[in-house]
């Protein structure tokens, strides 16, 4: 195939498996902060991509995200999913109803700062303004309900409330105006990414198989000695037209030599190239067949009259 067609299909294979990597460390990341309520964060997850067109793992990663928040004000797994699921949902419902710029994602890290006090990034996304003292207003009527929680965690639930009350104008913006072009925009960037994890998945196995064969011949690569590493710099050019491994070997050979000589000293050292084509990964059977095939190479310039002098220098 030409380059025409191959170049673009590596990079497309290769944004699939980097979306594949990202949804397995946001799949990680997701069990992790909702550890031991599997079935309760499957079931949210499944809502929220279901009722906002929203890939799985861009659920997880904003779920995760103010989850791992939560449980570091000491919420309970159970109470900061609850709350997440909150926020995910008034995020992306916002989104729809003011063009968020950033989309869910934006507004629900806009959100999750203000459950911790940090509510300048409010004004900008939900166009919402929280003043300090009615928060703490409200926080007296949430620990009246539940004396167990912590300031923070009161704090947390009464921004929440605060700032669901003043966008109830927004809520189910989204299921409304679905098929508007912004929002059919939107679908259609989380459906690809939706596919392009699925079809990296099918391919991460394979990667990873060929990144760990790459990383052994890069090591044996740099364990060369100095005059081979210094051959393959001086022929690389030559080597991406001719062919990598048949080429440089006979680079191996010419930086080497000089203008007389014959192929007896070429062959005498026939193991060390043998085992030069081993570090590349090939097998000893065609690492044997490509040694050969640069004798016959070599042989055919001596022919044309190119004298090699090789030497233990």
């Amino acid at each position: 195939m030409s380059a025409a067609v191959t170049t673009p299909f590596v990079l497309m294979s290769k944004s699939m498996i980097n979306a594949a990597s990202d949804a397995e460390e946001t799949a990680n990341k997701f069990g992790e902060v909702f550890k031991g309520i599997d079935s309760q964060s499957s079931a949210a997850t499944q809502r929220l991509a279901q009722g906002f067109d929203l890939a799985d793992s861009t659920v997880q990663e904003l779920l995760a995200n103010t989850g791992d928040l939560l449980t570091g004000l000491g919420m309970t797994s159970e109470q900061a999913l609850q709350l997440s699921e909150s926020v995910v949902a008034l995020s992306s419902d916002v989104a729809s109803f003011k063009n968020v710029e950033g989309g869910a994602a934006r507004a629900a890290n806009a959100l999750t700062k203000a459950l911790l006090g940090e509510r300048e990034m409010l004004k900008d996304t939900f166009k919402t303004a929280v003043l300090e003292a009615e928060v703490k207003e409200k926080m007296i009527g949430i620990k009246r309900k539940d004396r167990r929680l912590t300031d923070q965690q009161a704090k947390a639930i009464a921004t929440l409330q605060i700032v669901t009350e003043r966008n109830t104008a927004a809520i189910g913006d989204y299921a409304r105006t679905s098929e508007a072009y912004a929002n059919v925009s939107r679908k259609s960037q989380e459906a690809t990414k939706r596919l392009s994890e699925t079809f990296g998945k099918l391919m991460l196995p394979l990667a990873v198989k060929v990144t760990n064969a790459l990383i052994e011949i890069v090591n044996a690569i740099s364990n060369l000695s100095p005059g081979v590493k210094k051959a393959v710099l001086m022929f690389g050019g030559l080597i991406a037209v001719v062919g990598p491994l048949l080429l440089l070997l006979s680079a191996f050979v010419f930086v080497a030599a000089t203008i007389t000589g014959t192929m007896v000293l070429v062959a005498a050292k026939h193991k060390q190239w043998v085992e030069i084509v081993l570090s590349f990964g090939c097998k000893q059977e065609i690492a044997e067949d490509i040694v050969q095939e640069m004798y016959y190479k070599i042989q055919l310039k001596l022919e044309k009259g190119l004298d090699i002098m090789y030497n233990e220098k």
